[in-house]
C-alpha cells in the first residue's frame, strides 16, 4: 500500500474555471477566495507506480507545516517553507525525483493562494513537463493546474510568453482532449496580442 501525504485544501476543493477569459484586461480574483484554486497536490506517489513507497518522517512533517501555515492563513510562511521543501528535497533526492516535484507542486499552489499566479503557472508547467517525460499520469491534472493560474493573469507581458509554453505542453498530454477549452485558451492569447505593442506582438505569433 502507498504511504500517501495529502495536502488539506484551506477552501473548497475548487475545479479549474469551466470558461477562458478572453479579456486580456480581467483581473486576478483575490488569492484567499479565488474560485479558480487548483485542487492541491494530493500525495508523494506517483500514479504510475505500485511499489510500496514510504515516505520519510522529514518530508512529512515538512508537508504538514506547510499545510497548517496554509491553514492559519499564514501564507507568505507556507510559501517560505515550500520553497525550503522543494529546494532540500532537491538536493538529497535529486531535481527530477518524485519527492521533489510533489514540493514544486505544493509550492505552485501556495503561490496561486498568494495571488502570484505567473510564479504558480511556471512551477506547474514544470512539474507537469517532467512527470510526462517520466510517464506519470499526473501531468495532466499539473496541466489542469497551470490553466487555473494563467488564466488569472491580466498582463499580456507575462500571460503570452507563459501561455505559448502551456497550449504546447497541453497539446502534449493531453492530446485532443479538452479541445474546446483549449481553443479558447487560443482565443485569448489572440486577444492579448491585439493590445500589445506591434514589434512584442509579432514576436510572440508564432507558434500561436
Amino acid at each position: 500500500m502507498l504511504t500517501a501525504l495529502a495536502a488539506p485544501a484551506p477552501h473548497p476543493q475548487a475545479q479549474t474555471a469551466s470558461a477562458v477569459r478572453t479579456s486580456p484586461t480581467a483581473r486576478a480574483v483575490p488569492a484567499k477566495v479565488s474560485d479558480a484554486a487548483p485542487a492541491p497536490p494530493q500525495d508523494l506517489a506517483p500514479a504510475r507506480s505500485t511499489e510500496e513507497i514510504t515516505v520519510p518522517e522529514e518530508i512529512a512533517a515538512a508537508v504538514t507545516l506547510v499545510c497548517e501555515a496554509v491553514t492559519a492563513g499564514e501564507l507568505t510562511q507556507a510559501k517560505a517553507q515550500a520553497a525550503v521543501l522543494e529546494r532540500q528535497s532537491a538536493h538529497h533526492f535529486g531535481p527530477d525525483h518524485l519527492y521533489t516535484l510533489e514540493a514544486r507542486a505544493l509550492e505552485a499552489y501556495v503561490a496561486h493562494l498568494l495571488g502570484d499566479h505567473a510564479m504558480a503557472t511556471t512551477l506547474s508547467l514544470q512539474v507537469a513537463a517532467l512527470r510526462h517525460r517520466q510517464g506519470d499520469i499526473r501531468a495532466r491534472e499539473d496541466i489542469e493546474r497551470a490553466v487555473a493560474s494563467w488564466e488569472m493573469l491580466a498582463a499580456p507581458f507575462t500571460a503570452i510568453p507563459l501561455g505559448k509554453r502551456l497550449l504546447s505542453l497541453w497539446k502534449q498530454i493531453g492530446g485532443t482532449e479538452g479541445a474546446e477549452r483549449y481553443a479558447a485558451a487560443q482565443g485569448r492569447m489572440q486577444a492579448m496580442a491585439r493590445v500589445t505593442p506591434p514589434a512584442f506582438a509579432a514576436s510572440l505569433r508564432s507558434g500561436m
